[in-house]
């Protein structure tokens, strides 16, 4: 299933033939919004068919992991309190990819956004 228009799944398909396994990690790059562990990043290729414009955002530790098992003890709390606190106020949907889903396979991060009216 598609999340995006085609527009902006052109420009995600480019961008992800051009990404090698010595492209430097862009989660890692960004810091929009930042926590102590963990930091909220606008989305450059969001899921424009259901997301409001603006509203895609990921959450990802600042510290550069790939799984949820991963996380240690603070983390995890701080992950907790971010969503409870923060993001279910804020936003309408948060979302793990996993898989074949997961294009960024090598930093975990949430997709978060608000629903389209």
């Amino acid at each position: 299933m598609n999340l995006r228009t085609s527009h902006t799944q052109a420009n995600y398909e480019t961008y992800r033939r051009t990404v090698t396994a010595s492209t430097p990690c862009f989660l890692c790059d960004h810091e929009d919004v930042i926590y102590d562990a963990w930091k909220l990043v606008k989305n450059q290729y969001p899921y424009d068919l259901i997301a409001k414009p603006g509203t895609h955002f990921m959450l990802c530790p600042k510290r550069h992991i790939a799984e949820e098992y991963d996380l240690n003890e603070y983390e995890r709390g701080e992950r907790d309190t971010i969503i409870r606190y923060d993001l279910s106020k804020a936003f309408s949907c948060m979302m793990l990819n996993f898989g074949q889903a997961r294009t960024h396979k090598s930093h975990l991060h949430y997709h978060i956004w608000i629903n389209k009216d």
